[in-house]
């Protein structure tokens, strides 16, 4: 979403899940801001409208800062540094 159609005037990203119904969202790329950042940057009112567009879609809104953690499921990757973000969200 460019910054200009958001209310906090930041740009948004939404990625949505690989594999299941999850999607991520937050001010300015995957992984710029921490969890207190991004609640500075990506206005509650902007925040609540991308999760009820995607609650229409069928997506759950997950918190970012918990997929940067090191992928631990049964799927294991081809490299140990593998997150959560590597399983559900980036190429693959």
């Amino acid at each position: 979403m460019p910054a200009e159609a958001t209310r906090g005037g930041e740009l948004i990203y939404v990625a949505v899940s690989n594999f299941a119904s999850l999607a991520i969202a937050g001010p300015c790329n995957p992984g710029a801001y921490d969890s207190e950042e991004r609640d500075v940057y990506f206005e509650a009112e902007d925040r609540r409208l991308v999760e009820a567009a995607l609650a229409d879609l069928g997506y759950r809104l997950i918190d970012e800062p918990e997929i940067w953690e090191p992928y631990d499921g049964v799927n294991q990757g081809i490299e140990p540094s593998w997150t959560w973000f590597g399983r559900y969200f980036d190429y693959l």
